[in-house]
Order: C-alpha cells, then structure tokens, then sequence
C-alpha cells in the first residue's frame, strides 16, 4: 500500500497528518531508528558529542513508542488489528484488511486517543537530538 495520507482515506475518514506519521512509524521504523546516524567523529569532542546525541535519540525514540503504544492501547482489539493490518509493511504472511468501515472506524479512533497537538516522532536530525548546552560547541 502506498506511503501517502491520501491512500489511507476510507469514505469520508482519513488520518490526520500527525496520526498518519505516528502510525507508519510505530509499525515500520522505530526499530531502524534506534541505530546510530553516522559514522564515528574524528576527534574526541565530536565523539563524546555524538554519544550525548545517540543517547539522547535512544531517549526520545523510547518515549514516542511508549506514548503511541499507550494510545494504541486504549482502542479495542478490532481497532488495533485493522491499524496494523493498514499501516505494517513487513513482509510477513499476507493479511486481508478490514472492511472500509472498519478501517475507518480504527483511524477515528487513533486521532481521538491522540487528540490534537504535533506528531511524537522524533526528528531525524541529530542537531536537534543533542542537548542545547552542547549544540553551540559545533
């Protein structure tokens, strides 16, 4: 299934952009972006700046899947199935999605256990993962 927002609308229901980002990422990337951004800085500030970064990054990866796991366990089973059976690339054995409606019904329910506000997945960039004290040291 394609990547895109617009190919997860079911009638009149489409996730929001923050529910969307959320979910392809919890079902699909937050394992890949526990590993280390780069290769190893030359000198031993740059090092010792880049491990605060990795560390920072295993924090704030840990905390977006807790809070969006939380959010996916206050939906019902059905709700859940159908999330994964939508947004889970994997190529494991083929599963059949749920009905539009269903579908549907499983994305209003994420936005509403998630409510407004900006998506929790962190950034990709490692500037913005290091501490403020240490990002002026660069």
């Amino acid at each position: 299934m394609a990547n895109d927002r617009a190919s997860f609308r079911f009638g009149d229901v489409c996730p929001s952009a923050a529910a969307h980002e959320e979910l392809r990422w919890y079902y699909n990337d937050w394992l890949a972006d526990l590993s280390p951004g780069g290769a190893p800085a030359p000198r031993f500030f740059d090092a010792e700046l880049a491990a605060l970064a990795d560390e920072a990054r295993f924090a704030d990866v840990m905390l977006a899947n807790e809070l969006i796991g939380a959010r996916l366990g206050e939906l019902q089973a059905t709700e859940r199935k159908a999330l994964e059976a939508l947004y889970d690339e994997r190529p494991t054995s083929p599963c059949v999605l749920p009905s539009e409606e269903r579908c549907g019904a499983a994305i209003q329910a994420y936005d509403r256990a998630r409510g407004n506000g900006p998506s929790v997945v962190p950034a990709r960039n490692d500037e913005r993962c290091l501490p403020r004290w240490c990002r002026s040291y660069r």
